[in-house]
C-alpha cells in the first residue's frame, strides 16, 4: 500500500473513533441529565407533599381544638379535622422518601374518630329526646348531623 492510503485509513479510523466517542458522550450526558431531572422532580414533589401535610396537620389541630369547645356544630369541626388528617395520610403515602410519621397521623385521626363517635352518640341522644318531646323537625336535624358523621367515618 502506498503511504498516502495508509494515512487516509488511519485518519478515517481516528475520525470514526472520535465520532463514536462523541456520540457515546452525548448520549451518556443526555441520560445523566434525564436522571437528574427525575431526581429534581421527585424532590420537588416530596417537598410539596410535605408542605401540604404540614398545613393539613395544623388545620386539623385547630379544627379538633374548636370541636373540643362543643359549640354549635362542633361535630363539623371534628369532621373537618378527620378529613384533613385522612388527606395528610394519603399525601404521606405518595411520598417516595418520607420523614413524615404516618403512625402519628393515623393515631391523631383515630383520636378524632373517637371524638366523632362520642359526638354521634350525643346527637342521637338529642334526636331521641326531641322526638319523644314531639319536636320531630328538630329531632330530624340532629339525626342528619349524626348521619353525616356516619358517612365520614365509614
Amino acid at each position: 500500500m502506498k503511504k498516502s492510503k495508509k494515512l487516509t485509513i488511519v485518519a478515517a479510523s481516528i475520525i470514526a473513533v472520535i465520532t463514536v466517542i462523541g456520540f457515546w458522550g452525548y448520549s451518556h450526558h443526555k441520560k445523566q441529565m434525564a436522571k437528574e431531572a427525575l431526581i429534581k422532580a421527585e424532590i420537588a414533589m416530596n417537598d410539596s407533599l410535605s408542605k401540604d401535610i404540614s398545613k393539613l396537620q395544623t388545620e386539623a389541630d385547630v379544627k379538633y381544638q374548636n370541636g373540643n369547645k362543643h359549640g354549635e356544630g362542633y361535630e363539623q369541626e371534628y369532621i373537618d379535622a378527620y378529613l384533613c388528617l385522612s388527606n395528610a395520610i394519603l399525601s404521606a403515602k405518595k411520598m417516595t422518601k418520607s420523614d413524615i410519621n404516618i403512625t402519628g397521623l393515623t393515631n391523631k385521626r383515630d383520636s378524632v374518630k373517637k371524638a366523632l363517635i362520642v359526638a354521634k352518640e350525643e346527637l342521637e341522644g338529642k334526636a331521641s329526646y326531641f322526638a319523644d318531646s314531639g319536636m320531630e323537625d328538630i329531632a330530624e336535624e340532629f339525626r342528619n348531623r349524626s348521619n353525616k358523621i356516619s358517612n365520614v367515618i365509614k
